[in-house]
């Protein structure tokens, strides 16, 4: 999948080993609004095309990644706003929180040690920590998606989103190893490491949808013919949303792979 190429060069990272994982994608919640009539509703979800389908994602987060995140000090950024994120990707910003990409403060399983040098982290753990990445992505997109049932069609919902949510990689967060307000449910388990100052050279690459059209085509790849017809149910809604939320997990692990090794991930054999 494309992912934003932003990028320094000079930017320096600890290096460690590569470990590819699989897991299927969990499903989120989206608050879908229904403005069918009662009396078209059975008829219409007998035509409308029932090729709306969960997408597996094709890598995942491996244990490496993990440790290279914590290792630099990694943070996931929200922005309702593309442009807001440009700017601040540009000027970087005096009060700037994060989630901080590690399991360390993870609800569920869990590491409550230094990553470095102490052994492996086990498949729950990363398991748990891909989950709770994915939920923190739900919910933030979640505030700028909006899905009308008998109305939005899963290519009108990737088109309204292109210039709103987007998010942003960190490195040289402070308070990665120690987060706080984990158990606040904003926060999908991971904490958040606090207000801080974040310099534009610290933000190595920026998440948003494409201009050009690539997630775009991701979606008819994935939904057919079905891209143009309403959703018409909860299930499908969901659906639609879930793959919209992989589009983003998947540039996110794009990101962290690229800057870890310096190679493309699908140039990369496993």
């Amino acid at each position: 999948m494309e992912h934003s190429r932003n990028i320094k060069s000079e930017q320096k990272f600890q290096p460690v080993s590569h470990n590819l994982e699989k897991k299927t994608i969990q499903n989120k919640v989206i608050a879908l609004q229904d403005n069918r009539p009662t009396s078209i509703l059975q008829k219409k979800e007998q035509e409308v095309t029932t090729n709306f389908s969960t997408v597996k994602p094709v890598q995942l987060f491996s244990a490496d990644d993990i440790k290279f995140m914590y290792a630099n000090k990694m943070g996931l950024r929200h922005h309702d706003s593309k442009a807001d994120a440009i700017n601040e990707k540009t000027h970087g910003t005096v009060g700037g929180d994060a989630v901080p990409l590690n399991p360390i403060g993870s609800t569920g399983p869990r590491l409550a040690y230094p990553l470095m040098g102490i052994g492996t982290i086990s498949d729950e753990i990363i398991e748990q920590f891909i989950q709770n990445v994915d939920l923190f992505i739900a919910k933030s997109l979640n505030r700028t998606v909006s899905i009308k049932l008998g109305e939005t069609t899963p290519r009108q919902v990737i088109a309204a989103a292109i210039n709103k949510s987007t998010f942003l990689l960190v490195t040289g967060m402070k308070g990665t190893d120690l987060p706080k307000d984990v158990e606040k449910k904003d926060y999908a388990g991971l904490g958040k490491v606090g207000k801080q100052k974040i310099n534009a050279s610290q933000i190595v690459n920026l998440m948003a949808l494409n201009d050009s059209g690539v997630d775009i085509e991701f979606m008819e790849l994935v939904h057919g013919k079905s891209i143009d017809a309403p959703i018409e149910t909860h299930e499908q809604g969901e659906e639609v949303f879930n793959n919209l939320v992989l589009i983003f997990s998947e540039k996110l692990k794009d990101a962290v792979f690229k800057l870890r090794t310096g190679n493309d991930r699908f140039l990369i054999e496993d």
